[in-house]
């Protein structure tokens, strides 16, 4: 998301095979379904997502986008997060 707002972030912080590899030597066991529960957060994200944008659009702060799509904010993030599953 950094990035996305021209901002450089944290290239290494939370690097997924890291991340993973080090749960995985320190719980002693592999990561199944580790997708499944990737794709279930960006769904979440995008439910609450819809949801904010909705109650922006309520109380007047932007307006109602043509395209369905535009109700998820940091769309781009969600169809990666989506397609790496």
């Amino acid at each position: 998301m950094a990035t996305s707002h021209g901002l450089p972030g944290i290239s290494d912080f939370l690097d997924r095979d890291r991340a993973v590899a080090t749960y995985e030597r320190l719980a002693g066991h592999a990561l199944d379904g580790l997708g499944w529960y990737e794709a279930f957060a960006a769904l979440r994200f995008a439910i609450i997502s819809i949801r904010t944008s909705l109650r922006s659009i309520a109380f007047g702060q932007v307006d109602k986008p043509d395209d369905p799509d535009g109700f998820i904010m940091y769309l781009p993030l969600f169809r990666r997060l989506l397609k790496e599953v």
